[in-house]
């Protein structure tokens, strides 16, 4: 019954890619060597977006700024009020 379950998770394809070099060894001796990696490829999900609650439209939510001093009210000033 688990291995019916395991089942549904997608096999991971591998695909090597050679990577060349040379192996130099002291001032004289150098070998061509191949080295292999193995590389997946995977496709991007889609990413979070922000929408509004009530309506679920991302046209609707409404981004704005507010300055507060750093006091323990966290009184709130205007942008003008503020030192840069």
């Amino acid at each position: 019954e688990s291995v019916e379950q395991l089942s549904i998770f997608k096999k991971i394809e591998r695909r090597p890619m050679a990577w060349p070099c040379q192996l130099t060894i002291g001032s004289g001796i150098t070998i061509n060597i191949v080295g292999y990696k193995a590389m997946t490829e995977e496709k991007v999900k889609k990413s979070w977006t922000s929408v509004d609650a009530k309506t679920l439209r991302k046209e609707d939510v409404r981004r704005e700024t507010v300055y507060c001093l750093n006091d323990d009210d966290e009184t709130e000033v205007s942008k003008e009020d503020t030192i840069q």
